[in-house]
């Protein structure tokens, strides 16, 4: 067999093998930046979540995944009386490049906009901290808080995660940030959102 049909061989055994893992883990658009958020959720939140409600599109793009995807997600064992929500909205059309993570508290907000990609076409990255003063000392802010703003010009987070994994070798601990049974909870939720 000559290169070029080997080339030729290599890409077809490789891409019907993607085609398979697509369909075994439904990877479809919502895997690529929503993945990241839906990992995002558990982290930030500490705890697992279930699908309330997925609404996926294709209105405007004339591919065979969605290119809008609205998503509620509930707390795992809603035995809780206050279980933690999370909304999703990611979309293929929106014109500008634009992140939004938004989390509220009893007492205050952290909003984070814009990320450090390669295109740097979602910067500035910044990060606003919000805080609702005590209703009961007669500072009633709320709808007008006050905010601290920081703003971000590098990204630094590939390099700690490899020290991290690099230590974790190294002192033959466990990885703690990232590990294979965070993916696999992030891929089963996915995976929910797809079953309808």
């Amino acid at each position: 067999m000559d290169a070029r049909n080997l080339r030729k061989s290599w890409k077809h055994r490789f891409f019907t093998q993607l085609e398979k893992l697509q369909k075994i883990f439904r990877w479809r658009h919502i895997n690529r930046p929503r993945l990241h958020i839906l990992d995002l959720f558990r982290y930030l939140s500490g705890v697992e979540f279930k699908k309330n409600y997925a609404l996926l599109t294709n209105q405007y793009w004339d591919i065979e995944c969605e290119d809008n995807a609205f998503i509620v997600l509930q707390e795992d064992g809603a035995e809780n009386l206050r279980p933690i929500i999370a909304t999703l909205h990611s979309t293929a059309n929106q014109w500008k490049h634009k992140f939004s993570l938004e989390i509220t508290y009893e007492h205050g907000y952290i909003n984070l906009e814009g990320i450090l990609s390669e295109t740097m076409s979602y910067t500035p990255e910044k990060l606003i901290i919000g805080t609702i003063r005590n209703h009961q000392e007669g500072k009633n802010n709320v709808g007008k808080p006050p905010e601290e703003i920081f703003y971000y010009d590098t990204d630094n987070s590939w390099d700690l995660e490899l020290e991290e994994f690099i230590q974790a070798i190294i002192n033959n601990n466990k990885v703690s940030n990232g590990t294979s049974n965070d993916a696999l909870k992030v891929m089963e939720l996915v995976d929910s959102i797809y079953e309808n």
